[in-house]
């Protein structure tokens, strides 16, 4: 008898240490951080909680799916990430009707032609930019975009260049060219020669853009990053490197201004390590001619390191560059399911986001108006067991306790079909 009690007690045994490690593998033990919500928290309270560099710096997934929020009791709350649409940037594409085919000019250049009179009694809509498509694989070449109305002269709205060439054994290409927002009804590109190559360009086709451009107030944040000698200099290329000291951090706007009088394009970077393995971002250009600037290049991309590579070819690096960062600011909504206090859990690897549908049971303008709550310093999370693999979800721990329980019902189905006089004194 006492053999069958010793039996018994290993079985529960077994299943209490199951079910406090299927307790440990469902909530909080994956997460390598914790960062406390200050307040109190009352159930069904709804709040925003700023995403901050400790955020940014300590998620795993670069979309910070491996963030959640828990209570004392481990009990998961609904939450989501929100940006103000307010700052997105769209770009469309306005219909034109191409006047020519690509045309030789004396001067060397190749010349198309493009009229926005969709309607005559109307004023095209605002454009401020063309896409210029080439022939060819690689080429640098000078670009001039003209515009007038009904009369015969043209007036000079952007000076530029695009560019498509093999670097750093990719591809970088950049054919748009941007200038002041106008509504005169025709264009004329000029493309001029690559001195690298003889042959003429050849303008496949041209496309007028219309950007709609973030608010005056759009919630932007300044990113602060610092500037670091790259590995080594590249010909005609003048690069500018720099540290934002935040692992996935965001960047959504870059501004880059320089002394003097300049047309450059620029293609951006970004990297784990300033000698890691570098991955293309985008490619824009630059250019201060006479009162017309063009500093700001929108895009999107993540990580710790940037780099800006600069064309120059044959021209003197710029000088006294100014170079700034910005991300759009981004919020945590929640909403509490229970009394508080509650923290912020994140840092493990191979976590999906969890569903909830708190985005549809929400409006836009309701999540701008929810209350702010500030968060504690971010800490090591103490119940975090590096054992314990992160993907395991509720239904992981039910199927672990389930299988303890088929063993305990097992072993004490084998106790009692053994005879009394097998049991021992």
């Amino acid at each position: 008898m006492k053999r069958i009690w010793r039996r018994c007690g290993l079985a529960a045994a077994l299943l209490a240490a199951s079910w406090s490690r299927a307790r440990e593998a469902d909530t909080r033990a994956p997460f390598a951080w914790r960062q406390p919500i200050r307040g109190d928290i009352r159930p069904g309270d709804r709040f925003r909680v700023r995403v901050t560099d400790d955020i940014y710096d300590g998620c795993d997934d670069p979309l910070l799916a491996d963030l959640r929020v828990f209570d004392t009791e481990g009990r998961p709350w609904p939450r989501l990430i929100w940006r103000d649409p307010s700052a997105l940037v769209t770009t469309r594409v306005l219909a034109a009707r191409q006047l020519n085919v690509s045309t030789a000019m004396p001067s060397g250049e190749v010349r198309l032609d493009a009229d926005l009179s969709v309607d005559a009694s109307r004023r095209p809509p605002i454009h401020n930019a063309v896409r210029i498509v080439l022939r060819g694989d690689e080429w640098i070449r000078p670009v001039t975009v003209l515009g007038r109305d009904d009369a015969d002269t043209w007036m000079t709205l952007a000076a530029g260049h695009v560019l498509r060439l093999r670097h750093e054994g990719g591809l970088v290409q950049s054919d748009r060219v941007g200038y002041p927002p106008s509504d005169l009804r025709r264009l004329q590109v000029r493309v001029g020669s690559d001195p690298r190559r003889p042959e003429a360009a050849v303008i496949e086709r041209i496309e007028v853009l219309a950007d709609v451009l973030p608010a005056p107030d759009a919630p932007f944040e300044r990113v602060e990053w610092t500037a670091i000698a790259p590995p080594a200099e590249r010909p005609q290329w003048q690069s500018l490197l720099f540290d934002t000291r935040v692992r996935g951090g965001p960047l959504n706007r870059i501004e880059i201004e320089a002394d003097g009088e300049y047309a450059r394009p620029v293609t951006i970077w970004v990297a784990p390590h300033p000698t890691g393995t570098w991955i293309h971002i985008a490619s824009d250009q630059i250019h201060r001619i006479g009162m017309d600037q063009r500093a700001r290049l929108d895009v999107f991309g993540r990580g710790r390191y940037w780099r800006l590579d600069v064309f120059r070819g044959e021209d003197p690096p710029l000088a006294n560059v100014r170079a700034r960062a910005f991300r759009q600011i981004a919020w945590w909504v929640i909403e509490a399911v229970a009394d508080g206090p509650a923290a912020l859990y994140y840092g493990a690897a191979s976590l999906t986001a969890p569903q909830h549908d708190l985005a549809r049971r929400l409006r836009p303008e309701e999540i701008g108006a929810l209350p702010v709550r500030e968060l504690g310093p971010r800490e090591p999370n103490p119940l975090c067991r590096p054992g314990i693999a992160p993907a395991w979800s509720r239904w992981a721990a039910l199927a672990a306790v389930g299988a303890a329980a088929i063993a305990v019902a097992w072993v004490i189905a084998r106790l009692l079909r053994v005879p009394p006089h097998a049991a021992g004194p």
